[in-house]
Formats: structure tokens, C-alpha cells, sequence
């Protein structure tokens, strides 16, 4: 993943992309499919309004881990499916905020 930034420090004619530093938000939410999760999650967005978000441990994935991020308020995601119910990870971003290139998903 990366963030495009111009770290020239007052010196360039070009102002930075970002005006205050980046947030990122993990999240170790365990169970994503919680009927309280959406809830949860939308009171972070309100309260931190990260440009990136992690979340971890959904025990959601495949058809359904994809339509619960679709639902999320993101244009961009990138899931890696869960091992039995463990290790999954949901990556969230708006892509007219941050530039993500994921270079690889692994278990």
C-alpha cells in the first residue's frame, strides 16, 4: 500500500496532497456479520473519519464479507479471505483520498 504525497517541506511550488496527516483506523472487530457491527462501525467513521480502515478478525468472508464492505460508505476494498475463522482482514479506502496499490493477499 501506498500514499502519494509531496514531502518537500515548504520549498515546492506544489502543495502536498494532504493538508493534515493521514488517519488509519484498525479495528479488531471480531464478527463482522453481528447484527451491532454496522452501527459500531458507522459511530468510528463519525467520531475518527480515517482515510484508510483495517479491520480485523470478521469471521465474514466470500460473497458476503464483500457485500457487508460494498455497504460500508467506501469506493475502494480489498478482502483477504479468513483460514476456518481466524486471520481475515478487510482494507477500506476512498480512492479520491488515498492512493492503495495492493501488491499482494495472502492467507
Amino acid at each position: 500500500m501506498s500514499s502519494q504525497a509531496n514531502l518537500n517541506l515548504g520549498k515546492s511550488p506544489n502543495p502536498p496532497l494532504f493538508k493534515s496527516p493521514m488517519k488509519v483506523l484498525s479495528w479488531n472487530c471480531r464478527r463482522a456479520a453481528n447484527p451491532h457491527f454496522k452501527r459500531h462501525f458507522h459511530n468510528l467513521m463519525n467520531e475518527h473519519q480515517p482515510y484508510l480502515v483495517v479491520i480485523t478478525e470478521t469471521k465474514v468472508g466470500g460473497d458476503r464479507g464483500k457485500d457487508i464492505c460494498a455497504s460500508l460508505g467506501f469506493s475502494k476494498f480489498e478482502i483477504s479471505e479468513p483460514v476456518g475463522f481466524a486471520c481475515d482482514i478487510w482494507l477500506l479506502w476512498n480512492d479520491l483520498e488515498v492512493c492503495c496499490d495492493i501488491l499482494s493477499v495472502t492467507q
